[in-house]
């Protein structure tokens, strides 16, 4: 796939008109469900966190995470890693920043690297050695040592338990009775909302809902988002965030390459 300037456009999902797509309003989604006991339940393991917060700590801007959460969705969609991997290893590498201080840009390669080797640890099958990580993640730029060494503080931080609910777990449910068009779409946005602080640190289900009504706003033309409260803010905070990536997702092009299953 050839993602120079000259064609990008071609490949960017918001790009797309719902005039050019092939639509069927008599098969309306279900509205998302309520949350069942078994999410309510993964509700009470979830970690939260301020990220907004978390940086006034350190030497970093959210743009720069921006660009390593990026960076990160190119490594893993390229290992052919899990999009739990993905969530996880995301998630973890916010509930560090959010549990530490002083951190500089150079400190995040080694942050997002050893995250994502714990990630694939847990939830791939075929998961990430130490020797990809050393060779072909960090082209030996980090030494193995540095990513033992990381690997135990994150550990340490959330105590050795890596069962940790993510946006993925609770999209999944919100999605279940959704058309393929929705579903997907909605991954695109969950994996653009990895890209925001305040969205990455939000509450999941909260979000997850916001996520598929936004899909249904943008994919049917079906607007059902409530006039206020969380949800609503999340929505237009999405609004905002895919506005950004018009201007933008030039720079974040392994979203833009992850889910060019739009142009099919």
């Amino acid at each position: 796939m050839n993602l120079n300037s000259s064609n990008k456009e071609n490949y960017n999902p918001l790009t797309k008109s719902r005039s050019r797509r092939t639509r069927s309003l008599t098969h309306k989604p279900e509205k998302p469900a309520p949350l069942s006991e078994h999410l309510m339940l993964l509700k009470s393991f979830d970690v939260s966190y301020n990220l907004d917060e978390a940086f006034t700590h350190h030497y970093i801007t959210e743009r720069i995470r921006a660009k390593l959460v990026d960076w990160m969705i190119e490594v893993l969609h390229s290992f052919h890693s899990s999009s739990r991997t993905l969530f996880l290893a995301v998630k973890l590498l916010d509930i560090y920043i959010a549990n530490s201080s002083g951190l500089v840009p150079l400190d995040l390669h080694v942050i997002g690297v050893a995250s994502m080797f714990i990630a694939s640890k847990y939830e791939d099958i075929k998961q990430l050695t130490l020797k990809n990580a050393h060779e072909n993640i960090a082209h030996g730029k980090i030494s193995k040592e540095s990513i033992l060494a990381m690997e135990k503080d994150i550990l340490n931080i959330v105590n050795y338990n890596v069962f940790i609910p993510t946006l993925y777990d609770y999209l999944e449910y919100f999605i279940q009775n959704s058309i393929e068009e929705i579903a997907k779409y909605s991954w695109f946005l969950a994996d653009l909302s990895l890209l925001k602080n305040d969205l990455s640190s939000a509450s999941m289900p909260k979000l997850a809902e916001a996520i598929v009504l936004k899909a249904r706003k943008d994919q049917l033309g079906i607007d059902e988002t409530p006039t206020q409260g969380p949800v609503a803010l999340y929505v237009q905070e999405l609004d905002t965030q895919c506005e950004l990536y018009r201007f933008e997702y030039q720079n974040f092009t392994s979203i833009l390459m992850k889910h060019s299953v739009f142009d099919n």
